[in-house]
């Protein structure tokens, strides 16, 4: 009973290819010849381990074809035997192929070339990993420097805001300053006021402000009007808010993840 030399199954002996595993069968002689006085006439037996022996008895034959039949993995005597897809050795057979990690039993591994697999596929994995916290790190940097330069623009914003609103301020100051100076207590006009408004002047101020005395706002009081003056107030206070809001929320954030 002939076998095929890569996958161990039958086979016939006038078969030039193996149509299990596509093993060229015509290369290989492999007939034993033997006469014995128990078994009558000549007996023509095929296997892949010997070629052209001639063998007398019973025994010998019995132990070259469980030889060739053995299992080089858990030494069953199987009908199927397993190459290894990669280095084309026996590997396993159709006995033991449960007992086998799953890696040879998919891949069809010798346990050398198993071994081989599992060291590269250890290599690819501390290259992903290696690539990931590359990737992690760059990303992490990234965050830092945008955190930074946010924290440069809410530091820059409460500074714009607040020396606009120093300057509002000393605006103010001085407008009133201006307007209670131009005004003649004893006369009960502005100085260059003209004959048609005396408790007024028009666009003499600083910036442009109009001065003004009495009225029901401040009656007996010297006062003045700056067009948009609420808006010099109100946009510097809202940058500096939302400034030092934006500062300290990125700060914080930071201050946790270090401790």
């Amino acid at each position: 009973m002939p076998f095929c030399r890569e996958c161990g199954k039958e086979v016939q002996e006038d078969w030039i290819v193996c149509p299990h595993c596509s093993t060229n069968l015509s290369n290989v002689p492999h007939t034993i010849s033997m006469q014995d006085s128990v078994i009558a006439g000549d007996v023509v037996q095929s296997t892949s381990i010997q070629s052209n022996v001639t063998v007398n008895d019973a025994n010998s034959i019995t132990e070259a074809i469980k030889s060739a039949s053995e299992c080089v993995a858990c030494g069953s005597i199987c009908d199927t035997h397993i190459t290894c897809s990669v280095c084309k050795i026996m590997s396993h057979c159709n006995i033991c192929i449960n007992d086998i990690s799953n890696i040879r039993k998919q891949m069809r591994l010798c346990p050398r070339c198993e071994l081989v697999e599992l060291e590269k596929r250890k290599i690819d994995t501390d290259n992903m990993n290696k690539m990931r916290y590359e990737q992690l790190t760059a990303e992490q940097e990234k965050k830092i420097l945008q955190e930074k330069f946010y924290l440069k623009v809410s530091a820059v914003a409460i500074a714009i805001g607040i020396f606009w609103l120093l300057w509002s301020t000393i605006m103010v100051i001085w407008m009133q300053n201006f307007c209670e100076e131009k005004y003649d207590y004893e006369n009960g006009e502005f100085e260059g006021s003209g004959d048609y408004r005396r408790d007024s002047l028009l666009d003499e101020g600083p910036l442009g402000a109009d001065c003004y005395y009495g009225g029901w706002q401040s009656p007996g009081e010297v006062r003045f009007h700056w067009d948009g003056m609420g808006m010099h107030f109100a946009v510097p206070g809202w940058i500096v808010v939302m400034g030092a809001f934006s500062f300290f929320k990125i700060y914080s954030s930071r201050t946790k993840k270090i401790y």
